[in-house]
């Protein structure tokens, strides 16, 4: 078996660290359609829908529904949309009853009114994407209403409802839904001009954000979000200005949308887009999402309460905004809450505490989290020591793109415990570890090559990553710098020098997520390991 690898696929394994894809998979598709309808009462026009409306929005809805029943029985089409989404939405009781929507969906549908059509497709899309009674009852409310029905008979179109999908035929239905007023139509033209649904050699990012803009001036939040993501991320390729992105977001964040405001307290604490970074608007701007019960901006503003940005630290209120993100099915709550628990950072001192915190937020794909609680069955603090388990937990960080896992798991390896040598696995692990920065990866790849284990021995490149991670903050790393470079003549000093330019060069342009969290503990860095 061979048991060593080439330096050179630490630079290709490069290509796997591409920027976060701004297309939306097709299979996302099918999750909307779970979590939206066609139609909603606020979109019919009538006193009958105003009042099932206001009875909603009162929290009413046994009233809403019994209004539904009512009006159902006097055979009324809006009655029977009504009494529909009832039973669709579980208004009235613990949960939907999708028989009793659908029977009174077919009711309004036999009526010939049209937001009953378009929903009971949705309905039975739901069940069967490739439903051929979906397709016909869209394709009819769309030759009624262009618009709203439009925009999900292109839906149908892309989940094969209607054959196979066709760019060009679902572009043509989704722009006549725009022409005809239904704003929507123009996001998700954004989405198909970003390669999504299953297009990707489509992909026309200059469309995709003149589309976005549209729907984001007509009062889209969710478009407003995407395109000022889009401008952070391919603002030179599409010739948008940088500046751009902020103003976006501030749009995004009018509608109340947490999300959106979320993103605008990103802009406004770290200046993204050549704004200059602004804390106390920030801290304010997560507290309003927060407010909303808003899962990572109860992370975020807990960090700024335990870190003093914006305003002044007051750690217990930290605690207690971890706690609630935890509560909201953040792992970085739990993650943050068993750094606490760690550390006494707030609480009292309880390494188990710590460790159910951390096995929460691992299981919920916090990788922080994951490689803590690798960490703990690798030295057997507070629990039973097993490499085994330790690895496991370390490749589940590490496939979440957690650098210090992949280090990890590179030195257990190394040494025989908990996984078997695996030198394809070994250079990926070394490689994406070090095209993250992560200084360890570096002085570990600086050890191999010095020595010779896992790859060729080389000592001018052994220099090089040791030079490197001591750029980056590794302790220890200059003082072997130093040493090796004192055993070396000046040709392999120069040889290092090359090969360090060519290392840093090779790391330049690897483009960086858009923050969507806290990724560092309570005390803000990589965990200790």
């Amino acid at each position: 078996m061979n048991r060593s690898f080439s330096l050179l696929s630490v630079f290709l394994a490069g290509a796997l660290l591409l920027a976060p894809a701004m297309s939306v998979p097709a299979s996302d598709i099918n999750i909307r359609l779970g979590d939206i309808f066609a139609f909603t009462p606020d979109r019919l026009e009538g006193d009958d829908a105003a009042r099932f409306g206001a009875l909603i929005d009162d929290g009413q809805g046994e009233e809403a529904l019994a209004l539904a029943e009512e009006l159902a029985a006097n055979g009324s089409a809006v009655g029977h949309f009504l009494r529909g989404f009832a039973y669709e939405a579980g208004l009235g009781m613990d949960m939907g009853v999708a028989g009793e929507a659908e029977a009174s969906y077919r009711a309004g549908a036999e009526a010939g009114h049209i937001p009953s059509m378009a929903n009971l497709a949705v309905l039975l899309m739901r069940s069967d994407p490739a439903s051929g009674e979906a397709g016909r009852l869209l394709r009819q409310a769309a030759d009624e209403d262009p618009a709203r029905a439009g925009l999900f008979l292109g839906i149908a179109k892309l989940s094969r409802t209607m054959g196979t999908p066709d760019f060009a035929e679902v572009e043509a239905t989704w722009m006549k839904a725009a022409e005809a007023g239904e704003s929507e139509a123009f996001r998700y033209l954004g989405y198909l001009h970003q390669g999504a649904f299953g297009f990707p050699e489509r992909a026309d990012l200059r469309r995709s954000a003149d589309f976005l803009e549209k729907a984001a001036e007509a009062g889209d939040a969710e478009a407003a979000i995407l395109l000022g993501r889009l401008i952070l991320m391919q603002g030179a390729e599409i010739e948008r200005l940088p500046e751009e992105a902020g103003r976006w977001f501030e749009r995004a964040a009018e509608s109340d949308s947490p999300a959106a405001i979320f993103l605008l307290a990103q802009v406004r604490e770290e200046g993204l887009g050549g704004a200059e970074p602004d804390l106390e608007r920030a801290r304010e701007l997560y507290a309003k999402a927060a407010a909303m019960e808003h899962g990572p901006s109860l992370l975020k503003l807990g960090y700024f309460y335990e870190r003093g940005l914006g305003g002044e630290a007051d750690v217990d209120e930290a605690i207690r905004l971890y706690r609630r993100a935890a509560e909201n099915g953040e792992g970085g709550g739990f993650y943050n809450l068993g750094i606490a628990y760690r550390t006494g950072m707030g609480v009292a001192t309880d390494t188990a505490s710590a460790f159910r915190n951390f096995i929460r937020a691992g299981l919920l794909g916090n990788p922080m989290g994951a490689t803590q609680v690798g960490a703990f069955y690798l030295s057997g603090e507070g629990v039973e020591a097993d490499p085994v388990a330790a690895a496991a937990w370390f490749l589940r960080a590490a496939e979440a793109g957690e650098s210090n896992a992949m280090v990890n798991l590179a030195e257990m390896m190394l040494d025989g415990r908990g996984i078997p040598f695996n030198a394809e696995l070994l250079g990926n692990l070394c490689s994406q570890a070090l095209q993250r920065g992560n200084p360890r990866a570096g002085f570990l790849l600086a050890r191999m090559a010095e020595r010779g284990v896992a790859i060729e021995r080389n000592s001018s490149q052994a220099l090089a990553f040791f030079r490197w991670a001591a750029e980056r903050g590794h302790e220890g790393a200059q003082a072997e710098a130093e040493r090796l470079e004192g055993e070396l003549d000046e040709a392999a000093v120069n040889a290092a020098d090359d090969f360090l330019r060519d290392l840093e060069g090779g790391l330049e342009g690897i483009p960086e997520e858009i923050p969507e969290g806290i990724d560092g503990g309570i005390d803000g860095g990589q965990p200790g390991l």
